[in-house]
């Protein structure tokens, strides 16, 4: 880096470096010469200057000879004097110093390095440590702590950033030489953790308030930071796009990146204090937003509460929510759904029917699988109570060393049901299967204890909006309601800035495919998933269909079911033995589409395309699906279905069949682990062991037994199996049908 308006000598390694006879620059504000070659190490030398106009930022710099142009380097220009690390400084002692404002350019030589400097501050001084590691090609993952005088680690005012890329402030509390430290956060080091920490009294821009604008219009925000003048300001030129972008003199504020607003056409508040108590609510409009921000306040002082005022009418539907940690607010914010008097509203009431408790192992925040005790009295989907959470039951345990698994929202992130929020939980807490009953019923005593629940949320259930809340709030009368917004830990400050919306639901989703563009073995067959993203609380069936004509000797998974509450379903795309290595360039692509029923409309959504499908060699290990005889039967007396020559399977709910997995080896010989995808919720295979089914060298196949809970519905669901070696070719589609005994049903009519 070098500073602007001053001249800087700069040193230039590499390959064939010394033979460079000019120095190009991508500004012309910027220009230099080659002035000598060190003899010792074979570097140039570089002499540099840059206009005292040049905005701050990276600027291309290369060298040029008679064979060509270099490779494009990056050129830092700032506008504060440049400073190199000089070793050993790893100690407070022998901290290197620095007069401020400066940019510190260090690396960590090696795993354990730390890199001390000191200054001298003044009491009450605000000061900024920004450093950038990663973002500059550096990969270190960076921490910057600050010591007082007497070598006390220092809180920091404010962290807008951690790990990697640290910004923050802090205030000095008395005069003295203070110390700050870098170091990586697992004490890596070696020769690309290369960083530079800025440092300085200096005014820095982090967010605008309010954070939403009008469409359409110019309005005037106040520019949030550090060390920024109060009642600084800027007019903001709002279009109809959802972004914005504040005007932000580089001259005078330093930014991380450009500062942007949201743009909304609704209607749009912004909170006024006094508004801590119920009766000195915000009004607000449904549908709407507010801007808000949790203030700061002294140690004895009560934290701040922000309350606002809706009308809705009995049975109305609106969901509420804050965006805050999303843009980088600090604010981690609490909704609760009061009455006009403050007080909570009950949403449901939950009976303990079955008890348990957490065993074996403390759960966090997100962990879906969990050891509960007595868990076969438990049903799958049935909810399971911890501590003011509610989950549901997703999968049993498939062994004696194996979890109860709950639903999940996202990958290995556990789903929370009525917008409770999910919670660490330890070992041996309580916990119960419960079922819902609406506000005020009468409920009959069982010896187990009843728990009501509220309108109210921390983080949303779905946790697709970082630590910010959602609220599904249903009118229970006409009438006016008001909303509380907190800070879960009491704190607050300029940066702790959000925007709630009350808005109608919108029930959509959208299903995103994984596995496109596959080789698809010969004889075998290739797995694709389907994942959906549930919007505004749709959580029913999804249907998507394969459309289009496949290359010859080619078949698919065709319609495939996203089942109400699941995320995901499983196809399969085989290739015939003997189908054609060449497949059609010009083919029209093959499309899916995914339709749902959503308040008694079919909605469809277009996924996406298979792309291209090529043929690949016979895989290590291919696999095969078969129906067996039960008891008594025969191959001839198996279910068949004349209007699909695919082979099928029937089983009724609550029932056990038997079914073979055979392989054939091209060249693998070792133990082959094998699943069956795409089951129906509730039919498992009864004896897949802690990971798969497993087949040893010796042999060629395996038996095994799906069972169906008594609750399955009746259906049919196209599965496969896949075996989980080389590139985990999977079987051909088998039929599988859910069906009720014949005199089961005749007694049912």
């Amino acid at each position: 880096g070098v500073q602007r308006g001053q001249p800087a000598l700069l040193r230039i390694t590499g390959k064939h470096h010394s033979e460079s006879d000019k120095v190009t620059f991508g500004d012309a504000r910027l220009t230099g010469k080659l002035t000598a070659t060190d003899a010792s190490t074979g570097a140039l030398h570089l002499e540099v200057t840059s206009s005292a106009d040049l905005p701050r930022g990276a600027y291309d710099v290369w060298l040029e000879n008679s064979s060509g142009a270099s490779g494009k380097l990056q050129l830092y220009v700032d506008d504060l004097p440049q400073t190199l690390e000089a070793e050993p400084n790893d100690t407070h002692p022998a901290a290197q110093s620095i007069s401020l404002p400066t940019a510190v350019w260090g690396r960590l030589q090696a795993a354990g390095d730390r890199d001390r400097f000191s200054f001298e501050g003044r009491q009450g001084q605000v000061l900024v440590f920004d450093l950038n590691g990663r973002s500059l090609g550096g990969k270190g993952d960076c921490l910057v702590s600050v010591f007082d005088p007497e070598g006390k680690l220092l809180e920091p005012l404010d962290e807008v950033e951690g790990h990697g890329e640290p910004l923050l402030a802090v205030k000095l509390p008395i005069n003295g030489r203070y110390s700050v430290q870098v170091n990586d956060f697992i004490l890596a080091g070696g020769p690309d953790t290369e960083y530079r920490l800025s440092i300085g009294e200096f005014p820095f821009v982090v967010a605008c308030y309010p954070p939403v604008v009008p469409a359409n219009k110019s309005t005037t925000v106040a520019l949030v930071g550090f060390n920024i003048p109060d009642g600084t300001e800027v007019q903001v030129a709002a279009a109809g796009s959802q972004e914005a972008e504040a005007p932000i003199d580089g001259n005078r504020f330093r930014t991380r990146r450009p500062v942007t607003v949201q743009v909304s056409a609704a209607t749009e508040e912004i909170e006024r204090e006094p508004n801590d108590s119920p009766t000195q609510a915000v009004r607000v409009t449904a549908p709407g937003g507010v801007s808000g921000r949790i203030d700061a306040r002294s140690a004895d002082a009560p934290a701040d509460v922000d309350h606002y005022q809706f009308t809705a009418k009995k049975g109305q539907t609106l969901i509420l929510e804050t965006t805050a940690r999303r843009r980088g607010a600090p604010v981690d914010t609490r909704l609760d759904v009061l009455d006009s008097a403050g007080r909570p509203i009950e949403r449901v009431l939950l009976q303990a029917v079955r008890d348990s408790f957490i065993n074996f192992r403390t759960i966090n925040s997100s962990q879906t699988g969990v050891r509960l005790k007595n868990w076969e009295e438990m049903e799958l989907n049935d909810l399971v109570y911890f501590n003011g959470e509610v989950c549901k039951l997703f999968r049993a345990p498939q062994g004696p060393d194996s979890d109860s698994v709950l639903y999940e929202s996202t990958p290995g992130v556990r789903r929370t049901y009525f917008d409770t929020s999910a919670a660490v939980h330890a070992n041996y807490d309580p916990a119960y299967i419960v079922t819902p009953f609406p506000p005020g019923s009468k409920l009959a005593f069982n010896g187990l204890p009843v728990f009501p629940l509220y309108f109210s949320n921390d983080d949303a259930s779905d946790r697709d909006i970082a630590t910010d809340s959602r609220v599904t709030f249903t009118a229970p009368d006409d009438g006016t309601y008001l909303v509380r917004v907190t800070d879960t830990a009491g704190r607050g400050g300029d940066r702790y800035i959000y925007r709630l919306t009350l808005r109608a639901p919108q029930p959509d989703f959208k299903v995103a495919l994984a596995g496109a563009n596959p080789t698809v073995p010969a004889g075998s067959g290739q797995s694709f998933t389907l994942t959906r993203e549930r919007i505004d609380g749709f959580d029913g069936d999804i249907r998507i269909d394969v459309e289009g004509q496949l290359p010859p000797g080619f078949s698919v998974t065709t319609p495939l079911v996203i089942e109400a509450g699941h995320r995901s379903a499983t196809g399969t795309i085989v290739a015939a033995a003997d189908a054609p290595p060449l497949v059609d360039p010009n083919a029209s692509p093959i499309t899916l589409k995914a339709t749902a029923l959503i308040d008694g409309r079919e909605v469809s959504h277009p996924v996406g395309s298979l792309g291209k499908i090529a043929l690949g060699p016979a895989p290590q290990v291919s696999v095969q699906l078969i129906p067996e005889p039960g008891p008594g039967e025969s191959a001839s007396s198996l279910p068949t279905d004349e209007k699909d020559p695919r082979p099928l399977i029937s089983i009724a709910p609550g029932s056990t069949v038997s079914a073979r997995l055979k392989i054939v080896r091209n060249g693998h010989t070792g133990p082959v682990s094998l699943d069956v995808l795409n089951l129906p919720h509730g039919v498992i295979v009864d004896n897949i062991g802690l990971n798969a089914v497993l087949i040893t060298p010796s042999e060629t196949e395996r038996q095994i037994f799906l069972t169906a809970a008594g609750w399955v519905g009746e259906q049919t669901r196209l599965i496969h199996a896949v075996a989980r070696v080389d590139k985990n070719a999977t079987s051909g589609p088998v039929v599988l049908q859910v069906r009720k005994p014949a005199a089961e049903v005749s007694q049912a009519k």
